[in-house]
């Protein structure tokens, strides 16, 4: 009967790993409720982009008070993306993966947002992040 059950919760305990490839989202803290921005960048090789664009880290510009989700999707290497002044940051994710992160843009002025694996900042995968006074 032990042999049963054990059997049984392995197998359970298996079904969410099943899942775990793929594009799967981190999902954002709830604490924020609905943004005021979305914000879908990519990350690929050792740069990001906003969906859509070409230019490599681009500047960011949300407004004072705003609450912003960042929608951060690998599509080449590993990565996240901080910014340290709001406590922001996604997972560290690989390629086909999707994290998020929800903060509330609470000061004005130019901040720096990167990548913190490895030493992907240092190789400059960094780029400016702008809250403006509404």
């Amino acid at each position: 009967m032990n042999k049963l059950l054990i059997v049984a919760v392995l197998m359970l305990a298996a079904v969410p790993l099943a899942f775990a490839g793929g594009s799967q989202e981190e999902e954002a803290p709830q604490e924020f409720g609905e943004p005021d921005r979305v914000i879908h960048l990519t990350a690929d090789g050792m740069e990001f982009f906003l969906d859509g664009e070409n230019e490599p880290n681009p500047v960011l510009t949300v407004q004072a008070g705003e609450t912003v989700k960042i929608r951060l999707t690998v599509t080449r290497g590993t990565h996240d993306w901080v910014v340290d002044e709001f406590g922001a940051s996604t997972e560290i994710i690989g390629s086909g993966r999707t994290s998020v992160t929800v903060f509330t843009a609470d000061q004005i002025g130019e901040f720096i947002y990167y990548c913190s694996f490895a030493n992907h900042r240092s190789l400059g995968m960094y780029g400016t992040l702008v809250v403006q006074q509404p």
